[in-house]
């Protein structure tokens, strides 16, 4: 397949979104939303539902530059962003609603809050994309957050919403992951590293702070 071993470092953020994905019973030609699309787990999680089959992906991001950078490198209407900034609750719901096909609403929606969001924010995309679900949709926690969610309760029993929290993946996530790979339904190429000598790993650390693209990495390699 030609990947170098920095490369195949990926499978290991890749698995990460794979596990909630699987958790969340992705089905194809299901619609995801996923928050924030933009981040390293959430980018990937792009590539690992439409490799599963997903009919598209609504990428949630706080600005819709960043959002349409990633848009461009997938076929049209596969996925499709949304930004946060300046939504409330109801405008952002609409917003991701608007982003399925014909309106309908999603299927699955994965969330990749991070641990650096302040406390005690109003985590209005969550609530937003759980409203945005269709009838029986699934959504599944994996972000850092650590402030309290509220949640819709009416909407979630009389939609029969499931909300579930999933941490990383099991044990069988790494072969049929790498099945996807070796099949092509799941390609490396969009993403890329940038590689340091062992004896570099302070600069490492330097640019791996820096790096805020969900597509590039910092990896270190043994150079002669």
């Amino acid at each position: 397949m030609g990947y170098s071993p920095a490369r195949l470092t990926w499978i290991n953020t890749l698995l990460v979104p794979y596990g909630g994905l699987l958790s969340g019973l992705l089905q194809p030609g299901e619609t995801v939303i996923v928050c924030f699309a933009t981040g390293h787990f959430g980018g990937a999680a792009i590539d690992v539902a439409l490799a599963m089959g997903a009919g598209r992906v609504v990428a949630v991001g706080r600005r819709m530059s960043s959002l349409e950078k990633i848009q461009s490198g997938y076929p049209k209407g596969k996925v499709v962003g949304v930004a946060t900034e300046g939504l409330d609750e109801s405008s952002l719901k609409d917003a991701m609603k608007k982003a399925t096909p014909r309106g309908l609403g999603a299927d699955l929606f994965l969330d990749f809050t991070p641990a650096t969001a302040a406390e005690g924010q109003k985590w209005i995309h969550i609530s937003s994309a759980i409203a945005a679900l269709k009838a029986n949709g699934r959504a599944v926690l994996m972000g850092g957050a650590s402030d309290a969610v509220s949640l819709p309760y009416s909407e979630l029993m009389t939609r029969n919403i499931t909300v579930k929290g999933n941490f990383m993946f099991d044990g069988t996530a790494p072969a049929k992951l790498i099945r996807l790979i070796e099949m092509g339904n799941l390609s490396l190429s969009r993403f890329h590293d940038i590689e340091f000598d062992f004896k570099d790993y302070e600069r490492a650390i330097d640019e791996a702070a820096a790096k805020t693209a969900g597509d590039c990495g910092v990896v270190l390699v043994h150079k002669e």
